[in-house]
């Protein structure tokens, strides 16, 4: 005879009480027409495209005692290319968050897919302008003042495989300092990188000042890595609606038999920093840059920036938003001579944003680049201007 006290307990019986469970469902979708004309700058070789990008993204975010978080995104991103010479579709889908995270006392500790987010996104962001963003694989731990972490790539267009990431920063009453580690392997030869930065906002009176400074050392594929970066930009309100500001950006480049000087712009959010066209990267470069921004309502906003570029060193190539060299009608834009001068264009940007609701967003943004005489000289002596523009809207649930 089995006494009632010891009966078999259900299994639901140990679930946790429903009060300390909470599974909240979400839902991502976003869709982008991007148009791009004379991305070589060259009407004659007709590589005009037109991209219809769909991404859908579905998960959940259980939270239990406000301890522990665990989130699960699934997501699906399709490209419909249209091109003169035909038409393509590259779609893609993976886990873009697959992560289980503890608020304890001394910090959180984060395991799992994720995305990094690390200070300004100069060096390390997640990209989330392109169609599949940055999610990493790894180990992450936050407190008050500090933030370490240890990844590899996860999910992303050009995805390194053998890219390896470590990384400490320390924010204190001057901003955020950090070391960036990274390691790789390209073409059989190892890439071993330290990066030493310190970004800092700082607010006076109306002023708003922004700075930061990289400094790069290592061994890079058999040579030493000696570069640097900055950047350092002013904004003040013009009017109740209205602000305006000023910046400039650079970067070493060029390298010799001995060294290589052309900083690694690591893996950050470019499209923030560089002009919308994503024809710049911070990476052998001098910018500068100015621009208003007006609130037009409580809910929209628009903004016209215009960005001049200049090589910093003749003799390395000019490279995009991705890292790469931008590619010409005669192949990558580099003279390694450094005959064709310096001076690579300007870049003019018109864009706006209407949020209806909190969770909904409409953006659209016209780009024109005038190309300088480095463009031209390595296009055969004539350029033609890059017209770029899309139109986007974004809903979440």
């Amino acid at each position: 005879m089995v006494r009632p006290e010891e009966k078999a307990v259900p299994f639901l019986v140990y679930l946790p009480p429903q009060e300390k469970l909470h599974i909240q469902p979400t839902v991502e979708f976003r869709e982008r027409i991007e148009r791009r004309n004379n991305r070589d700058f060259s009407d004659a070789p007709n590589d005009d495209r037109t991209d219809f990008l769909t991404r859908v993204r579905v998960g959940a975010i259980a939270t239990l005692d406000k301890q522990w978080k665990f989130s699960l995104q699934y997501q699906y991103a399709r490209d419909w290319i249209h091109k003169a010479s035909g038409h393509s579709v590259d779609e893609a889908s993976d886990l873009s968050l697959g992560y289980a995270q503890h608020i304890g006392a001394e910090g959180t500790a984060t395991l799992g897919r994720q995305k990094i987010v690390l200070g300004s996104e100069r060096l390390i962001g997640p990209l989330e302008w392109t169609n599949l963003s940055r999610p990493v694989d790894g180990f992450r731990f936050q407190s008050k003042d500090w933030d370490a972490f240890v990844f590899k790539f996860g999910v992303g267009e050009t995805r390194p495989l053998d890219a390896r990431v470590a990384g400490v920063a320390r924010t204190w009453k001057e901003g955020l300092s950090s070391f960036i580690y990274k390691h790789d392997q390209v073409n059989g030869r190892s890439i071993d990188l330290g990066t030493v930065s310190h970004w800092t906002k700082r607010k006076y009176g109306q002023w708003t000042f922004d700075l930061e400074a990289a400094i790069q050392f290592g061994e890079n594929k058999g040579r030493h890595q000696r570069a640097w970066a900055w950047h350092s930009s002013a904004s003040h309100p013009l009017s109740a609606k209205t602000s305006g500001f000023l910046e400039f950006n650079a970067a070493s480049g060029g390298s010799n038999s001995d060294n290589v000087f052309t900083f690694d712009n690591l893996y950050p959010t470019n499209h923030k920093f560089y002009g919308s066209m994503d024809m710049q990267a911070w990476k052998n470069m001098n910018e500068i840059s100015a621009g208003v921004i007006h609130q037009l309502t409580a809910k929209s906003t628009l903004s016209f920036k215009v960005y001049s570029y200049s090589l910093r060193d003749a003799s390395d190539a000019w490279y995009g938003a991705a890292g790469s060299a931008n590619k010409g009608k005669n192949g990558d834009f580099i003279d390694p001579t450094g005959a064709s001068g310096k001076n690579v264009g300007t870049e003019f940007d018109l864009e706006g944003t209407y949020a209806p609701r909190k969770d909904v967003q409409f953006s659209g943004g016209l780009g024109l680049f005038k190309p300088g005489s480095f463009v031209k000289s390595r296009n055969g002596g004539t350029a033609d201007d890059q017209l770029w523009f899309y139109v986007q809207v974004s809903i979440r649930f």
